[in-house]
């Protein structure tokens, strides 16, 4: 309690009474004076004249599941994003649904909250999260089926279409047979009578220019050859061919390596204009070196049926293709244009995607150590990236369904991750370190198992562009997607055969702060007497609400005069209420004694129903003798006591609760010159009156206009003794002035650690 102040000349007490203190028969009381001094000492000037400082609000939710036929699911909705350690996510409503059955019901939550975090829970504790937009105050989301089986794709996936081998074996043996067997030093491109007329006993050297001339090696050779000139040149290879220099073929050249053949590559191998490769299955490329495609062989495929291990691959420019239906290992790969990629039916393991203008293709399994550029995962396959780090725009992921993509640390700022399918895809991230610029459509589960503690864009980078689409969250292993093992979805996706349960699901507390001086003007630091209430539900079958419990806690008390708080049930008939009952700590039911309340459980003369919950706050911390102000500053005690209001519903069919905050009327007393006790009621609540056994002084209440004693708001780590509310809450004042801006206020106190207190 702060110094009162007096404006008659006859002694009120510690009260600003609105009475006519009477000296000559003549009123010295001046309502305009009243109203200046209350103008004065509100810390806010140019109130929103439509102001009702209310800062919760009730939404409807309705939660479907469209999945296993008679299993019962339990759906929560919290206010933060729960699977992550430490979590403060706090429970707004929770309920069971099916596939017959929708979980319907209504909430209150804050004004401000616009986005909320749906959690489905099956019966083995595994949970996925669905992020929702709370709209026109409502909240809507559906949990849709996937069945346990193998989804063949074509239902919208991206589908990466196998490719035939160039040349079947037997199309492959009957050239080997024709082709001419390549001598020392011989330039493939030769004309019929170049060098002294070397080559004029081998007709294919007269092949004309537009006409494939094919060549073989048989036997092993090393450095054997060049090819010069723009002319089509294909070699067949069924022996092993050792290139230990610096090589470059020009024109249109085909390296074709058949079963039994390699190519041991130590060195760089340039392949020009449409220069490419054909591997058939039992053909090899090894060797430290590497091979560059200049021209991406200008839009002539290359092809890997065998095994190729080597340093790096580069495709420079535009419409190529390196398709693999064999074993590909990787150092390096280097596409530096947009139109090329690489396409992976089979076997691919790559140390460095090296640019972001990379595009793969993955039709089966892939390992990748460090990637940027673009992906699109083909259905029923299995891809690994150890470093997902790329920070440049317009990249995309494509997911399909039946698809599992594994990245070990994610930096996803930037990328975009879609999927067209009708049917889910997995992405299993083990840490992401960024993920601003993140966007996402479609369906598909992420599993996240760490979220990096510098990552400050999380929120807003990762779970909005989430919000009101298909994608969900889950712990890693919770997601029900179930994936066989194969040959390219590898070990497959198999859910965790029992989950963890959330814990510290806590309910959502709303902190009912006060000023005790009213009808007198006061400090404002809203700490006189402060509460925090949560409520739960006893409930039967199909989420029938048959119990209320209200979880009423006093944490705070800046007052040094004897006040005590009540409930008032607004809006409701008394028979709506069959019963009343208390639990918890009995302290503060032991303190209705001698006070202003009735020590009953509920007071009678009223036509609302009156619950009294604690008569003397210092007496329930046993400070009574003292009237200490507690934990507003020096003094704090660590026992918090909470009491539990337990009522009991007349009609237990609904799966709505009968109360909300509209007709909590939570409010304070204390003792006042008149025979009636006066009260501190929220705002909101001046409308219904003063209880029957209480005083809201309404002629002052006309001289304070929109100005408030009382504000309700989530959580509130309420002032210091006498540090204003806008001192500790800047932006309190804007919101007061506009109450459709700066409704989040409380959540944004000042970075000075004196002006708020944190119990």
């Amino acid at each position: 309690m702060k110094t009162a102040l007096k404006l008659f000349f006859c002694s009120v007490g510690s009260s600003l009474l609105l009475t006519n203190c009477i000296d000559s028969n003549k009123d010295l009381f001046d309502m305009d004076q009243t109203a200046g001094l209350y103008e004065e000492t509100f810390p806010v000037k140019n109130i929103d004249p439509n102001m009702d400082w209310v800062s919760i609000a009730s939404a409807t939710a309705a939660i479907g599941i469209s999945e296993d036929e008679g299993v019962d699911y339990k759906i929560r909705i919290f206010d933060e994003y729960p699977l992550v350690e430490n979590s403060n996510a706090r429970l707004l409503a929770e309920g069971i649904a099916n596939n017959k059955m929708p979980f319907n019901t209504t909430f209150d939550l804050p004004k401000a909250m616009d986005v909320v975090y749906v959690v489905r829970t099956d019966e083995k504790k595994r949970h996925t999260v669905k992020v929702v937009s709370v709209k026109n105050n409502a909240v809507t989301a559906n949990f849709s089926n996937i069945a346990a089986q193998t989804r063949n794709g074509n239902n919208g996936d991206f589908v990466i279409a196998p490719m035939d081998a160039p040349y079947s074996d037997a199309e492959a043996q009957a050239l080997l047979n024709s082709a001419v067997e390549v001598q020392a030093g011989w330039n493939l491109s030769a004309g019929f009578d170049w060098d002294n007329g070397k080559y004029k006993d081998y007709p294919i050297f007269n092949t004309p220019n537009d006409q494939p001339r094919y060549f073989k090696i048989t036997t092993p050779q090393t450095n054997t050859f060049s090819i010069g000139q723009d002319l089509i040149v294909k070699v067949l290879i069924s022996s092993k061919l050792t290139i230990t220099n610096w090589t470059q073929f020009n024109g249109n050249t085909e390296l074709i390596v058949l079963s039994g053949g390699e190519i041991e590559l130590n060195n760089t191998l340039n392949l020009q204009g449409s220069g490419h490769i054909t591997v058939l299955n039992g053909g090899k490329i090894t060797g430290t070196g590497s091979i560059t495609f200049n021209n991406a062989s200008e839009g002539l495929n290359n092809y890997n049926g065998g095994d190729i291990t080597l340093n790096t691959i580069t495709l420079n420019c535009s419409n190529g293709y390196f398709y693999n239906a064999g074993t590909l290992n990787l150092t390096k790969l280097d596409i530096t244009n947009k139109g090329t990629k690489l396409v992976n039916k089979s076997y691919a393991k790559i140390d460095n995607v090296s640019h972001s203008n990379t595009t793969i293709d993955n039709g089966c399994v892939m390992t990748i150590e460090q990637f940027k550029g673009n992906l699109n995962v083909g259905p029923n396959t299995n891809t690994k990236i150890n470093k997902f780090n790329d920070n440049t725009w317009d990249k995309t992921i494509s997911i399909s369904s039946n698809a599992i993509l594994n990245i070990e640390d994610a930096f996803l700022s930037k990328a975009k991750f879609i999927s067209n399918s009708n049917d889910y895809g997995l992405v299993k991230i083990q840490s992401i370190t960024g993920c601003n610029g993140f966007s996402h459509s479609g369906k598909i589960y992420y599993e996240i198992n760490n979220i990096a503690n510098n990552v400050n864009d999380w929120e807003q980078g990762f779970l909005n562009p989430l919000k009101n689409t298909d994608g969900q969250l889950s712990k890693f292993g919770d997601s029900p997607i179930y994936i066989p093992a194969g040959d390219c979805t590898g070990e497959g996706n198999r859910p965790n055969d029992m989950g963890e349960e959330i814990t510290d699901t806590n309910p959502m507390k709303f902190t009912y702060t006060y000023e005790d001086n009213f009808p007198s003007p006061g400090d404002y630091d809203f700490n006189d007497i402060v509460m925090d209430v949560s409520t739960t539900y006893t409930k039967g079958e199909a989420n029938k609400i048959q119990k209320i419990h209200y979880h009423v806690t006093l944490t705070a008390v800046g007052s040094s005069k004897q006040v005590g708080a009540a409930l008032r049930l607004v809006g409701i008939n008394k028979s709506d209420i069959t019963n009343i009952e208390f639990g918890g700590d009995v302290n503060m039911r032991n303190s209705l004694a001698n006070s202003v309340f009735e020590n009953t459980t509920t007071e009678e003369g009223d036509n609302n129903i009156v619950i009294p919950l604690f008569g003397d706050a210092h007496a329930v911390y046993g400070y009574a003798d003292k009237r200490t102000m507690l934990n507003t500053q020096t003094a704090k005690t660590s026992d918090i006591y909470t009491l539990e209001v337990i009522l009991t519903l007349a009609d237990q069919t609904k799966t709505s609760p009968l109360l909300g905050k509209d007709n909590l009327d939570f409010f304070i007393g204390y003792k006042s010159l008149t025979n009636k006790r006066t009260e501190v009621h929220l705002f909101e609540f001046l409308k219904y009156d003063a209880t029957a056994k209480g005083n809201i002084y309404k002629v002052n209440l006309e001289a304070a206009g929109r100005r408030t004693w009382a504000v309700c708001v989530p959580e509130f780590k309420y002032p210091r003794e006498s540090v204003s509310i806008t001192e500790a809450y800047p932006s309190f004042e804007q919101w007061a002035q506009n109450m459709d801006t700066n409704q989040d206020w409380y959540n944004h106190p000042t970075d000075k650690t004196d002006k708020k207190y944190i119990y």
